[in-house]
C-alpha cells in the first residue's frame, strides 16, 4: 500500500499570499494549528512530487464562503456547505489520480459571508498527498489511519465511524484481552487516539512494546473526552524492520492514527538510528587533528620570534650616534698671555686642552698646524718648499731632549709645542715659531680676513715668513744670535 505524508497547515511548503491570512486551531487540528482567510484574492500554494493529493480541514457553521482550486492549470470551483454546527476532519478538495510527476496546487479565495455574529471560516488543517514511489524520503512525514490495512488488530475491538473529531473520521477501540500490531521500517513511530471514553470509571492503562521492549501507558480517569492525544512515541530507531505492539491492560484503549518517520532517501517506512561510520570518525580525527597542529605550529613560531628577539636585543651591543671629534679652536693671543704669566721654567704644555674662558673656545674644523711640523735638525725634515705636513713618531725625536707628546682626539701622539723661550736651551724653537707661524691663518683683530691679508695660494710652494718682532732682551742661551724676543709681543700659537 502507498503511504500518505501530512503536511501541516504551519509548514513552511505552503506559501500564504496575496491577502490576510488568520492562524487559529485547537487541540483537535493536527498540530493544534489552522489556518483560513476571507479576504477575495488570497491564495494558498502548495508544490509537491506524487500521484494524489487531498486538503483536510474545518468549517465553521452558518458560513459559506467560495474560491477555486487549480491543479496544474486545472481550475475546480469550491464552494463550502452552510451548516448549523461545526465540523473537523472535514475533506475540503481531493484530486483524481494523477500521472507521477511534479504538481502544483493553488487554493484562491473568492468570497465568504457568514450568518452569525462572529466570522465565519473555512480552515485548512493538513494536507495529504501520495509522494511519488522515487522521490526523496528526507523531512518526510507519513500518516497511517486506523484503518490502515498495515494496521492489524486481535481481539474484539470496536470500530466508530462518521465521527468529526476523529482523524479520518473514526477509531479503533480495545479493551483488555485485544491488541494491535504494526511491523515497518523507519526512524520512529507514535500512536494518537482519544481517552476518557468508559462510562464504568475505569482509568485507561496499556501496554506498548517495541521490539519486545514494553513501555505502559497510564492516565487517570476523566468523565470527559479528549482527542487527538498522544499514546506512545518511539525513541530513534536503528535502520531495519520493527515491531509495535499494542495491548490493552484496564479501559478502553482508543487508536486513531499513527505518524510514521522514514529511513532518509528511502521508499519504504524505514528508520536508522544516528550512526557514525568509520569514515566519518576518520574525517572528524583528521580535522581535528589538522587544527591541533595548526595551534602548535601558530604556538612554535610566535615563541621562536620572541626568543629570537629577545636574543638579539641581549647579544647586540647598541650604537653610539656618531659625532665628529670635538676640536678646540683657542684665540692664540690670549693662550700665549695666559701661559706666559702661570708657566714654570724648564717646563712644557701637556695639558689638553688647554682652560680657556669659555667664549674663546669654539667648533671648527681640523686646521692644518694640528699635526707640529719637524724640527730642521731631524733627519726627516721637509723643506719649505713642500707644502705638505709630515707626521713624527718618539723615534724622531731629538735624544737631546725630552718627547712631549699627548693624544690628540684624533689618537694620533702629537708632540707638544715647546714654549721654553728665553727660559731654557731650545735651538729649534724659532724655527718652530716661524713653522707654525707659517701653516697658520693671518690673525685679525676686526674678526675679518681682507684681500691683502689672504693667506698665499696653495698653488704657491713658498710662503713668505711673517715678521718677527725684536725687543731690547736678548734671548738666554742662544749664542751667536742676533735676534731678541719677548714672551709678551709673540704672535699667536695656534695649537690642539
Amino acid at each position: 500500500m502507498s503511504n500518505l505524508v501530512i503536511i501541516d497547515d504551519a509548514s513552511s511548503q505552503i506559501k500564504y499570499t496575496g491577502g490576510l491570512w488568520t492562524g487559529g486551531g485547537t487541540s483537535l487540528h493536527y498540530g493544534h494549528t489552522a489556518t483560513s482567510s476571507r479576504v477575495s484574492g488570497a491564495t494558498m500554494t502548495f508544490p509537491f512530487s506524487g500521484t494524489s493529493i487531498s486538503v483536510v480541514g474545518s468549517f465553521d457553521a452558518n458560513t459559506s464562503c467560495t474560491g477555486s482550486f487549480s491543479l496544474d492549470a486545472n481550475l475546480t470551483t469550491f464552494v463550502s456547505p452552510v451548516l448549523p454546527a461545526p465540523l473537523n476532519h472535514q475533506s475540503i478538495w481531493s484530486s483524481a489520480p494523477l500521472t507521477d510527476g511534479p504538481h502544483t496546487l493553488a487554493y484562491t479565495v473568492s468570497s465568504c459571508s457568514s450568518s452569525n455574529t462572529d466570522l465565519g471560516y473555512v480552515w485548512f488543517d493538513y494536507i495529504l498527498y501520495t509522494p511519488s514511489p522515487n522521490a526523496s524520503t528526507d523531512g518526510l512525514v507519513y500518516f497511517l489511519d486506523d484503518n490502515d490495512p498495515r494496521i492489524s488488530y486481535s481481539g474484539d475491538w470496536t470500530v466508530e465511524k462518521d465521527n468529526a473529531e476523529d482523524f479520518g473520521l473514526g477509531s479503533h477501540g480495545g479493551t483488555q484481552g485485544c491488541s494491535f500490531q504494526l511491523e515497518f521500517e523507519g526512524s520512529s513511530v507514535s500512536v494518537h487516539g482519544r481517552i476518557g471514553n468508559d462510562t464504568q470509571g475505569i482509568a485507561t492503562q496499556a501496554s506498548f512494546s517495541l521490539d519486545s521492549t514494553p513501555v505502559v501507558f497510564s492516565t487517570p480517569y476523566q468523565s470527559t473526552i479528549s482527542y487527538n492525544q498522544a499514546l506512545f512515541q518511539s525513541n530513534v530507531l536503528a535502520q531495519g524492520k520493527h515491531t509495535l505492539v499494542g495491548t490493552p491492560q484496564s479501559g478502553t484503549l482508543w487508536v486513531d492514527y499513527l505518524i510514521l518517520r522514514p529511513n532518509p532517501s528511502t521508499d519504504n517506512v524505514t528508520t536508522t538510528s544516528p550512526r557514525h561510520s568509520s569514515a566519518n570518525i576518520g574525517e572528524i580525527a583528521g580535522a581535528v587533528l589538522g587544527a591541533l597542529l595548526l595551534v602548535v605550529g601558530i604556538t612554535f613560531v610566535v615563541i621562536f620570534r620572541r626568543r629570537l628577539f629577545k636574543g638579539r636585543s641581549a647579544t647586540t651591543p647598541s650604537r653610539p650616534l656618531m659625532r665628529p671629534p670635538d676640536i678646540y679652536v683657542f684665540d692664540g693671543r690670549e693662550a700665549v698671555s695666559s701661559s706666559a704669566s702661570s708657566h714654570t721654567p724648564g717646563q712644557t704644555e701637556n695639558t689638553y686642552p688647554p682652560t680657556l674662558p669659555s667664549h674663546n673656545i669654539r667648533s671648527a674644523p681640523r686646521h692644518p698646524s694640528d699635526t707640529p711640523p719637524v724640527s730642521p735638525q731631524s733627519s726627516s725634515f721637509t723643506s719649505p718648499a713642500d707644502s705638505r705636513t709630515e707626521l713624527i713618531s718618539d723615534t724622531q725625536i731629538s735624544p737631546s731632549r725630552p718627547a712631549n707628546s699627548f693624544a690628540s682626539s684624533s689618537g694620533h701622539s702629537r708632540r707638544a709645542p715647546s714654549l721654553n723661550l728665553g727660559r731654557g736651551v731650545d735651538s729649534d724653537s724659532v724655527v718652530d715659531l716661524k713653522r707654525r707661524q707659517q701653516l697658520a691663518p693671518p690673525y685679525d683683530d676686526s674678526g675679518s680676513i681682507g684681500p691683502s691679508s689672504r693667506a698665499p695660494s696653495r698653488s704657491s710652494s713658498v710662503r713668505p715668513l711673517p715678521v718677527i718682532p725684536t725687543v731690547a732682551t736678548p734671548r738666554i742661551g742662544v749664542s751667536g744670535s742676533s735676534h731678541t724676543f719677548d714672551d709678551l709681543d709673540l704672535p699667536p700659537v695656534y695649537t690642539v
